[in-house]
């Protein structure tokens, strides 16, 4: 393997959520899209979060605003803010 001065080697398994390397993953299904297997590190199990690209697309179905509401009010997902108009088709 080469690497430079500045380049670590990635080891371990990306979390589904912040998308960070991790050595352990714990799985968990999906609360937003049941039967989705989620493998998350132990920070983003406990904070009960869910990729913010899910909480997009279940936030554009009809209806899907409900189920969405909680993960939007208390920022339950990393990354920036979603906007409006990310939730619109």
């Amino acid at each position: 393997m080469n690497l430079s001065q500045n380049d670590t080697p990635q080891v371990g398994a990306r979390c589904t959520v912040c998308r960070k390397h991790k050595f352990s993953l714990r799985a968990r299904k999906s609360q937003l899209n049941t039967g989705m297997p989620l493998y998350l590190c132990d920070d983003c199990f406990t904070k009960r979060y869910e990729p913010r690209w899910l909480v997009i697309l279940v936030g554009q179905e009809e209806g899907g605003l409900e189920k969405i509401q909680d993960y939007l009010v208390n920022h339950k997902y990393v990354g920036k803010d979603i906007s409006a108009s990310e939730l619109i088709k």
